[in-house]
């Protein structure tokens, strides 16, 4: 069960409504923003990549605007991995470092996380919909930080 603060009326989080709620796509059709958004690993390969370029837009416009752009440091875990097993063929490096040079935030993981992400587990696999375990812990990072989730998947998030 989540946290006192984080449950709904029931105590749970409603069969995943909570990550659809939470979760913003970066895709050109989603006009809402936000002043701090987390950004999970897909958003944070879609920026990287400049794939599709509308994801590059929308970040500029809203740093532009302000907003504190986060990466949790399971993202950051996720991007480094992935660099180290393509041997540079898929991540190069230097895109990589590039990227967390830029106007980024990082998300250290709190001892809350882990027990925010058990209580989302616990719900999501008693409903029928569970979900990887790094994208468990990025999810327990935004919601103890109050934070909007951004991800360039929002389909897998929302079925």
């Amino acid at each position: 069960m989540l946290p006192t603060g984080l449950r709904n009326s029931t105590g749970s989080i409603s069969n995943g409504s909570w990550l659809r709620a939470a979760a913003i796509n970066l895709s050109p059709h989603d006009a809402r923003s936000s002043s701090e958004l987390p950004l999970n690993t897909n958003a944070c390969i879609a920026l990287i990549n400049g794939k599709p370029p509308s994801v590059r837009a929308k970040f500029q416009k809203v740093t532009d605007k302000g907003a504190k752009v986060f990466v949790s440091s399971i993202a950051a875990f996720e991007l480094w991995y992935g660099d180290a097993k393509s041997l540079g063929q898929e991540f190069d490096r230097k895109r990589l470092e590039a990227f967390f040079a830029g106007p980024l935030h990082s998300i250290p993981f709190a001892n809350e996380d882990d027990e925010i992400a058990g209580a989302i587990r616990a719900d999501l696999e008693a409903s029928g919909k569970p979900i990887g375990a790094d994208d468990l812990l990025i999810a327990g990072q935004a919601m103890r930080n109050k934070l909007t989730l951004v991800t360039a998947t929002y389909r897998s998030l929302s079925e």
